[in-house]
Formats: C-alpha cells, structure tokens, sequence
C-alpha cells in the first residue's frame, strides 16, 4: 500500500509544474479585415497582455493584403509586438510574409511564437490597399 501512495503521489506531481511552464491556457483570436491602414497598429484585446504574469502564444497566422508584398521596409505581412500606444515603444519583429496580391499566407507554428508579458501584438503592412490577418493561439504563463 506504501508503494501505490508513493507511485501515486509521483504521477500527481508533473501536472503543476506543466502548468508553469506555458501550457495552454485561455484560447485567443485575434482578427482584422480587409483594413486598409498603412501603419503599425495593435490588434487590441485579447492580443493584448497587460498582466505582467501572462504572455500570449501564437500557434497560427492567415495573412493576406490586396497589394504585391516587396523589399521595402514594412511592406510585407508583419507581426510585431511593443509597449505604448500601437506597439510604438520597444518594438520587435516577431514573423514576416511576403505575398503575392491576394494571395494568403498561412503559418502553423509547431513552437508557438512568443509575445512577452505586458506587451500588445500589433500589424503591419504598409503597401495601400487590403490586409487581413487572423491570429489564433493562447494564453499562457509567462
């Protein structure tokens, strides 16, 4: 009877620490369509994490703008993440597409991509015409 409390109390164990560790939490989508602004601008809730404790997991991105991505600064699908107004302080890159007019892009990420906490997940395509993205992943510790 000892060892079967022993064994139990082992398989028990894992399953806190896992939770620690970014485990999925709470399932978030983040989506904008057909929008046509040029600048870089937040996806607002719920790819938002003000809570210093809670970072936001990205598992999937569909992106798609009705203008030729190209090598000009900005004028590719982009994902960024920041503090301040629109990602506007300590912005970072997170993932980058360039697409054909009307051509979406699709990621699924085995890692997910990780926006820190207290951070915003932003966009960006600064070409004129259309972008979509939906953003799919979840919340996790940090």
């Amino acid at each position: 009877m000892r060892r079967l409390a022993l064994l139990g109390a082992l398989l028990v164990w894992p399953v806190p620490l896992l939770a620690q560790q970014g485990v999925p939490g709470p399932p978030v989508t983040c989506i904008v369509i057909n929008v046509s602004t040029t600048t870089l601008v937040s996806f607002g809730d719920p790819c938002v994490s003000r809570d210093p404790q809670i970072a936001l997991y990205i598992t999937d991105v569909t992106a798609s703008s009705s203008v030729i991505s190209s090598t000009t600064a900005d004028v590719a699908l982009e994902l960024k993440y920041g503090t301040g107004t629109n990602c506007g302080t300590g912005t970072t890159v997170l993932w980058a597409a360039y697409s054909l007019a009307l051509d979406p892009i699709h990621a699924s990420f085995r890692t997910p991509l990780k926006v820190p906490a207290g951070n915003d997940l932003c966009w960006m395509h600064a070409g004129t015409g259309s972008k979509t993205f939906i953003i799919t992943g979840y919340q996790g510790a940090k």
